[in-house]
């Protein structure tokens, strides 16, 4: 397999993790109405613009396996200035970040019925009322 064969391939395999990654949902807010199993925080690579920076984070989640990210936020590390430009201005690289989440199945559904996760139960709470009310 020749440079271009290689070279091709790569593409190709960048095109349907792309296509994988624009599948991904991501959120800000938690998922309260469907349970999940958290992964951990994850984060894409620093971009310059915060659309791409958006599109590493959900590369990374297809990368991991993840369903979806959620608490999706933004931050800009900082920099000090380039030496070189002497324009005292740092560069901008904006990373995504949030939290892997892998959808649960019926099928993971304890024994008791209940989901075992903290929004879980935290919506049967809010479902049952306020303490004290029947």
């Amino acid at each position: 397999m020749g440079w271009r064969d290689n070279a091709r391939k790569r593409r190709e395999e960048d095109e349907e993790s792309r296509g994988r990654a624009l599948e991904i949902e991501a959120s800000t807010l938690g998922h309260a109405s469907r349970p999940f199993a958290q992964g951990g925080v994850i984060w894409g690579a620093a971009r310059s613009t915060m659309e791409d920076a958006y599109e590493e984070l959900l590369l990374r989640a297809v990368e991991l396996g993840y369903d979806a990210v959620l608490g999706v936020g933004f931050t800009s590390p900082a920099h000090a200035p380039s030496r070189s430009s002497l324009s005292g201005h740092s560069s901008v690289n904006i990373i995504a970040y949030g939290t892997g989440v892998q959808w649960a199945s019926d099928d993971d559904r304890p024994a008791d019925g209940a989901w075992n996760s903290p929004v879980a139960r935290a919506d049967a709470a809010s479902a049952k009322g306020p303490p004290g009310r029947a």
